[in-house]
């Protein structure tokens, strides 16, 4: 039962509040702190991906020598294990300008382990094929073999 007046109304309540938070103990503090991280967490704002996307300094930038794109899921496949892992980034545009923050999820394989149905959503229509995937990383990493490591980057826009 409230010890509030009927007539208690949402003026009264701002200034009520913040008095009644300084008079709560310590341990209540604590277990509505507990219950908003619960509560965060539940919801996926704690999410690496979430969280990653908060903050705007901190993005990688993907570069595309053909930045054609397909509209929702997007993989590119990149030499190596430098991308694996890295929750979100940006991306260079055709035009040279910079996506906003995109989620990405990362797998590596090795080259010659993977089949067309890991390109089917390759950006590069050159790409959706290992001829012409192993073509493209040929040019861009002089010495790429078969034999090597790659990330693949899926993202949607």
């Amino acid at each position: 039962m409230s010890t509030r007046p009927a007539d208690f109304g949402f003026d009264d309540a701002e200034q009520a509040e913040p008095v009644d938070w300084v008079n709560l103990d310590a341990s209540a503090k604590v277990d509505f702190f507990e219950e908003m991280v619960e509560l965060a967490s539940r919801s996926g704002a704690l999410s690496p991906q979430r969280l990653a996307l908060r903050d705007r300094e901190s993005f990688p930038t993907l570069e595309f020598a053909h930045a054609t794109f397909l509209e929702g899921r997007n993989t590119t496949v990149r030499r190596g294990t430098r991308w694996h892992g890295v929750p979100a980034a940006r991306l260079r545009l055709g035009d040279g300008s910079l996506s906003p923050p995109v989620a990405l999820e990362t797998e590596l394989r090795v080259f010659r382990d993977l089949d067309e149905e890991a390109l089917r959503f390759e950006h590069d229509p050159g790409c959706r094929t290992l001829r012409g995937l192993f073509s493209q990383l040929a040019v861009h990493y002089p010495g790429f073999s078969e034999d090597e490591t790659v990330t693949l980057c899926h993202f949607c826009l």
